[in-house]
């Protein structure tokens, strides 16, 4: 009886998916550690402090790119108004993508004005050119998350993990500062182009359009808001920390709290990746999507509890 009921918890979608993403992260926390081990030997505070600037402030604007709120509501549209909001999505990503790319280059002065640090500018610029490749296979996820399919998701995941973090330590032997942190992120891009596109073939074959685009902006914008919210809750210590204590300061913070409490919050961002199209999928059945809901809160607990657990109890050593 008990083998049958562990049979049938793991065959659920939502706990596979799970397993398929925080196997991913498991792997990039690991590969993660290792990296830790060189480049706290490698880099200083310093140069902490610079890559933490340039990689807080593209996770902002990264939001305003409105990848996540876009693919959210494909991953909730009706199957008969599927395929023309993926068309529209698809040039929206483009419009707001090329937008950001523009924007965050501009905004890299005052940026640099304000932390006193002209260094940033430049990786700020160079990291704003992955906003171009997001229309490239955007559209492309959000059918793959639709579909349940988030097994490709976890080894974009664990592929675009192995490789930064190889060549972060590869980069940082050469000396290369905090070009060794920032560089990685661009190089990593290229994954989640080919192996989106190579495992869903929807492909845009429509000409420019914005038809119902108020309809997914609409849907978007709230998305969106949340996103930024959580942004900053997340990040904004970062900013304070470097602009009234120091870059050294912020380096020193930085690299602690990714060390430690990145790994949670990595593995509960998984879980929700997951159970969002788990319960899109009962969006017009209420009792089921009751069941989904309250049945994933109780799978997401028996995950998350032991981990921050074991998490807590670690953090002396």
């Amino acid at each position: 009886m008990l083998i049958n009921k562990v049979r049938d918890k793991f065959s659920n979608r939502f706990v596979r998916n799970v397993g398929w993403l925080s196997g991913a992260e498991l792997i990039n926390r690991i590969g993660r550690l290792v990296n830790v081990i060189f480049l706290a030997r490698l880099l200083s505070p310093q140069d902490y402090g610079l890559a933490a600037i340039v990689l807080t402030v593209t996770e902002f604007a990264d939001t305003f790119t409105m990848k996540s709120g876009v693919s959210s509501k494909l991953v909730q549209a009706d199957n008969k108004d599927f395929p023309t909001l993926c068309n529209t999505a698809y040039w929206m990503n483009w419009i707001f993508s090329a937008f950001m790319f523009v924007f965050q280059c501009a905004a890299a002065f005052p940026i640099s004005w304000f932390y006193k640090e002209s260094q940033i500018i430049l990786p700020l610029c160079v990291v704003s050119i992955t906003y171009l490749a997001l229309p490239l296979f955007s559209v492309q996820s959000a059918i793959l998350v639709r579909e349940n399919r988030l097994k490709v998701t976890a080894l974009c995941n664990a592929l675009q993990g192995l490789v930064s973090n190889v060549a972060m330590i590869i980069f940082a032997f050469m000396g290369l500062g905090m070009w060794a942190i920032v560089l990685p992120r661009l190089l990593v891009y290229p994954i989640w182009v080919i192996v989106n596109r190579s495992k869903c073939s929807w492909r845009n074959k429509s000409k420019f359009t914005l038809y119902r685009w108020r309809e997914i902006a609409s849907f978007a914008t709230s998305v969106v808001g949340v996103e930024l919210l959580n942004k900053l809750r997340a990040n904004l210590d970062y900013l304070l920390v470097g602009r009234f204590l120091g870059i050294e300061a912020l380096g020193l913070y930085y690299f602690a709290f990714n060390a430690g409490i990145g790994t949670s919050l990595n593995l509960i961002n998984a879980t929700t990746l997951s159970i969002f199209p788990y319960i899109c999928e009962a969006r017009n059945n209420v009792i089921q999507l009751k069941k989904r809901y309250f049945s994933s809160l109780k799978s997401i607990a028996l995950l998350i509890v032991p981990l921050i657990t074991l998490q807590s109890v670690l953090a002396p050593f």
